[in-house]
């Protein structure tokens, strides 16, 4: 009998929730991080194209200050980036075996948990960033804005996507839009509740 057939038989046992709750939580921090790189990198082309004048943003920051704030989000953008790539996005492998809807609710738990480390973590970089500048001090913002959107999007948005999964698996699409779905979400979430310091 495989693992899985011993985990399916046997639902019982502590190490299959803990197997189906670090699925989850393997997943979840990976879109969490992805949407957090993306905003970090995001950001930080619109600080380096106020810098260069190119575009003007009113963030009020000479060119060396521009581009150094620029430097310092692209490098934590990139950081975030490669810890989710190491963690094989997109990848199933952790939660096989295990009922769909059961995942869904460990990545909704789980989700949570990465959502409120990741506001608890902008709450501590913002007592240090408190006195930097306004480039700075958005991308804390950005990081706080992607876990509080995330607790909205782990509650709501991944049993949606274990819905559109159920209801497209039979044309092939499920598996390639869950996630991809997850992410959408989250980041369009996490910018409608980013809210830019004031210089």
């Amino acid at each position: 009998m495989t693992t899985d057939r011993v985990f399916a038989a046997h639902p019982q046992r502590p190490v299959y929730y803990l197997r189906l709750a670090g699925g989850g939580f393997r997943t979840m921090i990976d879109v969490a991080l992805l949407v957090v790189g993306s905003g970090l990198v995001g950001l930080a082309g619109a600080v380096l194209l106020d810098g260069l004048d190119v575009v003007g943003n009113g963030l009020g920051l000479s060119t060396a200050g521009a581009l150094g704030s620029a430097l310092v989000l692209g490098v934590l953008g990139a950081f975030a980036f490669g810890v989710a790539s190491e963690g094989g996005y997109g990848i199933d492998r952790y939660v096989v075996g295990f009922p769909r809807v059961e995942v869904a609710v460990a990545r909704a738990l789980t989700g949570v948990v990465v959502s409120v480390a990741l506001r608890w973590g902008a709450s501590a970089l913002g007592d240090l960033a408190v006195d930097q500048n306004v480039a700075l001090r958005a991308g804390v913002e950005m990081i706080s804005s992607v876990g509080l959107a995330g607790i909205w999007v782990s509650l709501v948005g991944a049993p949606a996507a274990w819905a559109l999964r159920r209801g497209l698996d039979r044309l092939g699409w499920g598996v390639a839009l869950e996630l991809p779905a997850l992410f959408a979400a989250w980041a369009l979430l996490s910018l409608a509740l980013f809210d830019m310091p004031q210089s």
